[in-house]
């Protein structure tokens, strides 16, 4: 991967600085910046020579103009090491990404030339943040988030279109990453048929843009209920459970406040206020209430789930504040009282703005309509509050089969990746056909490698490995049942599936002997391992 030298002024965009470089390393890219030297005095010879090096210039600018070296450095003019650093990428005609903050970006007085008045700086940032609007300028921003995110596209755009091709193979001689997946213990690193949860968030790559963007979002007073949609298999889940949740928990979404995130599916209840409660039953318990008690009281009074929530679920959580993750949340249409479903949603988008409480929830596209008569959900559509999830682009996808694979100390060749990915191409719904292929190809893994031979010849590709494996329930189920496939099928699926009124399909809610069907479809299905059937009988549904 090429070198990025990444600039900028010290204390006024550590932060920035910060939240720029974690997303740069993460995707494996090789960074030089200020952190690698002693302090904000860095010495000017090392620093124009790493930018002599670097194939890529990133430059943060704010309203600082920064550490002025002494002439006798090599700096006649007085220009800031920030400035002198610009100027020899300039000089050397590297390419040259600048970003700068804008007004509203949080910088304090202290920090700005202009108003403290140190000497002529204010009208040297001035003048250069000037010149760069006008001539040079990436983009602005306003959070540290944002400019990661802004910084990530803008890195893969320019290596996409500018830098040379030898620079976009992935590299196969960096030294191995650290081993962070005990395979041992820990299974593969993809979650076949299953999304990626937060276990998975160690080994879940090629979606930095978009977790930055709905942190930005979700840091805006007005969005405190984020509506997530996208292609079914787009990644929705995945995004928010591994992606998103781990960070807020890691104080992503506030240094000021911690907060504890908690998953709820609205099939996973007998009612929505059931299902809600469910996660939240601990903490339900530690202030004295009963969950079911309390499902049951929220189905008949729902205007009251701000007051429970902020009187008596809070004391639970002791302090910490609560993200409420409502995935697929179309199963909310499911019902046949769609009464019920609004005075949910309503009620949750109350809490959302009444209490220390915030909601992300994730809908197929194509069940947006039900959205549109309920006032509330209505006015998330149609502000920023609602993030619509495209398909991943090819270096992310890259990414996401690489990574996992490295973090888990294994091997895989360039060309396998590239393979992959191009299997995959921009299709919407592929990604769990991918990750499936992957655990495929990490149960036939040679040693420690992920090879070409198991996805070409075991497999057959990324549709022969989903088409084998559709052979092999098959299979298993004339095994386990001593029954037919076809006769057995339609009594798993049937009970477990709603058309609704637009044609579209969706999970029925389910309880009881339903529920036991739903678990042995699940165990029968999303399990690609033929040990765990070896030699077993179950009757069928």
């Amino acid at each position: 991967m090429p070198t990025i030298y990444l600039s900028s002024t010290f204390e006024d965009l550590k932060e920035f600085r910060h939240a720029v470089l974690e997303g740069l390393r993460k995707s494996e890219y090789h960074v030089l910046n200020m952190e690698d030297y002693a302090g904000a005095q860095r010495p000017v010879d090392k620093c124009l020579d790493d930018v002599a090096k670097a194939e890529l210039y990133i430059g943060l600018f704010a309203f600082r103009y920064g550490y002025i070296p002494p002439a006798q450095h090599h700096n006649p003019d007085g220009l800031s090491i920030t400035e002198l650093e610009l100027r020899k990428a300039q000089e050397l005609q590297k390419p040259c990404l600048i970003f700068l903050a804008k007004e509203d970006a949080g910088i304090p007085l202290t920090m700005v030339d202009a108003y403290t008045g140190d000497g002529n700086r204010g009208e040297k940032i001035n003048k250069l943040r000037q010149e760069l609007l006008t001539e040079q300028l990436t983009s602005q921003f306003s959070h540290p988030q944002q400019l990661a995110t802004l910084v990530l596209a803008a890195v893969k755009t320019q290596l996409e279109q500018n830098i040379k091709p030898k620079f976009l193979p992935l590299a196969v001689s960096e030294a191995p990453p650290p081993v962070i997946w005990d395979i041992k213990k820990q299974g593969s690193p993809y979650p076949g048929l299953l999304h990626f949860t937060r276990a998975y968030a160690p080994v879940f790559f090629g979606r930095e843009l978009e977790v930055g963007d709905v942190l930005d979002r979700l840091r805006q007073p007005e969005n405190r209920f984020l509506l997530i949609s996208g292609a079914s298999g787009s990644g929705k889940s995945s995004l928010v459970d591994a992606g998103v949740l781990p960070k807020i928990e890691k104080g992503a979404l506030s240094s000021e406040r911690t907060y504890t995130c908690v998953r709820m599916v609205p099939g996973q209840g007998s009612h929505p206020f059931d299902a809600l409660v469910r996660p939240l039953h601990g903490y339900a318990e530690q202030a004295g209430l009963s969950a079911f008690d309390l499902g049951e009281r929220l189905l008949k009074e729902p205007q009251t789930l701000s007051e429970c929530l902020e009187k008596n679920v809070a004391k639970g959580l002791q302090g910490k504040g609560l993200v409420v993750f409502l995935d697929q949340m179309e199963e909310v249409f499911t019902v046949r009282d769609m009464a019920q479903a609004h005075a949910f949603l309503s009620a949750l988008y109350q809490a959302a703005h009444e209490a220390d409480v915030r909601v992300i929830a994730t809908i197929p596209s194509d069940f947006l309509s039900h959205c549109y008569d309920l006032p509330e959900m209505l006015t998330v559509i149609n502000g920023t509050g609602h993030m619509a999830l495209g398909p991943a682009d090819a270096i992310s996808i890259r990414e996401m089969v690489r990574q996992p694979a490295r973090c888990a100390g294994l091997i895989i060749s360039d060309s396998l990746v590239r393979r992959m990915a191009q299997e995959v191409g921009l299709e919407s719904g592929s990604l769990p056909l991918l990750a499936f292929a992957l655990e495929q190809l990490f149960d036939r893994r040679t040693g420690n490698e992920l090879t070409k031979a198991a996805f070409d010849d075991d497999l057959s590709g990324l549709k022969g490995a989903i088409g084998l494996h559709a052979s092999n329930v098959e299979k298993r189920i004339a095994q386990l049942t001593d029954a037919e496939p076809q006769d057995v099928m339609p009594k798993v699926f049937a009970p477990l599936v709603v058309t609704m009124s637009e044609g579209q399909l969706t999970r029925r809610r389910v309880c009881g002997r339903s529920r036991m069907r739903l678990d042995w479809c699940r165990w029968l299905i999303c399990s690609s391992r033929n040990d765990c059937f070896r030699g077993k009988k179950v009757r069928g549904p």
